[in-house]
């Protein structure tokens, strides 16, 4: 089973599923989504190579910075890190896509573990895909509610304001956040308007 490419709705894919169901592998404790890395052929089709996809951990994160940053130094001429930041960010996530994009029939090993040759084999817009696709799946193995109802928010914000920080926000998920936060919001410019 492959997701499809709809963009929007490649997490709406993967909630609608059970891990069965989408054929999900453990492999040493982490789980690899399958999936394609495609590539347009000739005739305007494409045709899509299976691959293994490893949600990123904090480690892959760590290794894909400093390889980036390994990689920069050594190009003809080296890239400056302040002045070809953005250049530098492409390199860390060409990193992190070859360091979790798995080999489908031995996925203990990395597709493509040279992440130079990966990005001369493929098109940007392939590997920017995986690289999304990625970021969605931690988003749909992250343990944090991505719901909160109107009382919570209530909760989520006297809490805020006793500890004088956000981080109460923290023990939920993006999308819950990103609720709590339009709510207040628009709870204030509600108020303000009132006044």
């Amino acid at each position: 089973m492959t997701l499809e490419d709809n963009h929007a709705h490649v997490i709406e894919q993967l909630l609608g599923k059970d891990w069965a169901g989408l054929e999900v592998l453990e492999q040493d404790g982490r789980l690899l989504f399958p999936d394609k890395i495609y590539r347009r052929k000739a005739d305007g089709t494409f045709h899509g190579q299976d691959v293994k996809l490893q949600v990123p951990r904090e480690p892959d994160h760590r290794w894909a910075r400093l390889e980036a940053r390994r990689l920069a130094s050594a190009s003809d001429p080296p890239l400056d890190p302040d002045r070809d930041r953005d250049l530098i960010e492409n390199i860390e996530a060409m990193c992190l896509v070859s360091r979790c994009m798995r080999d489908p029939l031995v996925p203990t090993r990395e597709y493509d573990p040279d992440p130079e040759h990966l990005e001369a084999s493929w098109d940007k817009s392939a590997l920017t895909q995986i690289y999304e696709k990625l970021d969605r799946l931690a988003q749909v193995i992250d343990p944090r509610p991505e719901t909160i109802g109107e009382d919570e928010i209530l909760a989520v914000v006297a809490a805020i304001v006793k500890a004088r920080s956000i981080l109460p926000l923290v023990v939920y998920g993006p999308a819950a956040q990103n609720i709590c936060v339009v709510t207040m919001a628009d709870r204030l410019v509600n108020s303000l308007v009132s006044k």
